[in-house]
Formats: C-alpha cells, sequence, structure tokens
C-alpha cells in the first residue's frame, strides 16, 4: 500500500509518467542513472582523489539511488540529486576509512563537495547547450568533434593521414 501511494505521488509530480508503469518507472530511472554515471565517479574522484575508492563509493551510491528511487521527483534535477547521494556516501566511506592517515575533516569535505557540486549540477544544461551547439554544425564537422572525443583512433584513420588535416576541416567550411 505505502508503496503504491509513493509510486502514484511520483507520477502525479511530473504529468508526463503519470500512466507510467512501475516498469516502465524503472526504465526511465536506470537510463537517468546511466547517464549520470561519469558524473558521479568524477565527483567522487575529487572528494576522495582515489581511484579504486571513487570507484567503490559510486557503486554504493548507485545501490542507495536505486533503492531510494521511488522519492526522485522529475521536477528536480537528477545529477543533483544523485550528486547528494554521492556526498553522502562518500561521507559514510570516508568515515569508515578513519585508520587511514589522509582523511579529510568534515567541514573540508563539506566545502570540497559544495564547490563539486557547482561544477557537476548544471551539467545536465551545458551539455544540451554542447549538443545544440553540434547540431548547428556541418555534418563532416559534426563527425569530426564527436570522433575526436569518443574515437581518437578512428579519427585518424577516417579524417586525415596528417595531424594538421584536422584543424583545416573544422575551419575550412
Amino acid at each position: 500500500m505505502v508503496q503504491q501511494i509513493k509510486e502514484q505521488a511520483f507520477c502525479m509530480s511530473d504529468p508526463t509518467v503519470h500512466d507510467a508503469t512501475p516498469e516502465q518507472l524503472d526504465e526511465d530511472f536506470c537510463q537517468k542513472l546511466a547517464s549520470v554515471q561519469n558524473i558521479l565517479l568524477s565527483y567522487v574522484i575529487s572528494l576522495v582523489r582515489d581511484v579504486d575508492t571513487a570507484r567503490d563509493i559510486t557503486q554504493e551510491t548507485n545501490l542507495a539511488l536505486w533503492r531510494k528511487r521511488r522519492s526522485y521527483s522529475p521536477a528536480e534535477s537528477f545529477n543533483s540529486w544523485a550528486l547528494r547521494f554521492a556526498h553522502l556516501q562518500t561521507l559514510a566511506a570516508l568515515k569508515t576509512r578513519r585508520r587511514d592517515r589522509l582523511a579529510f575533516d568534515q567541514e573540508l569535505m563539506g566545502q570540497l563537495a559544495s564547490e563539486a557540486a557547482d561544477v557537476y549540477g548544471d551539467l545536465e544544461d551545458r551539455v544540451l547547450k554542447l549538443r545544440e551547439c553540434l547540431s548547428r554544425l556541418p555534418r563532416h564537422q559534426h563527425d569530426i568533434v564527436l570522433l575526436r572525443y569518443h574515437d581518437e583512433s578512428q579519427l585518424t584513420a577516417e579524417v586525415s593521414p596528417g595531424a594538421n588535416t584536422i584543424d583545416f576541416d573544422l575551419t575550412s567550411s
């Protein structure tokens, strides 16, 4: 009964999911969660400065997010909501790892978390603006930019034999 009330409240907060089934809500949540993975990991790395520890904390964050998925309101930024969980998971992990020689105090952690949240919190908006800019490029230039940031080896093989050609291709149209 409580679960049904939570699902109804979740659906009522966003008219696009009013008639969504729990499975559809879970699928939508999984897509959002998958899209925020790099942001979460980068955020946690910026706090703990250790990639292995950050990966562990990110996994714990994913688990916490999944458990609390019904409390997410589509009216709020998913990135900001997920980053709050990452912050709490990081604090919890650091508390259990107090034996380590290098541990930040909570005040410093709060300051680092606040600064990192400022950087990563508006990432959704920046990505949307970037996509808009990319959509304005001619197809050839758009492909070059995407290849540059996704698969540089494929870029070299497909675009040109010389590195200067890339610069020329981006500026010549």
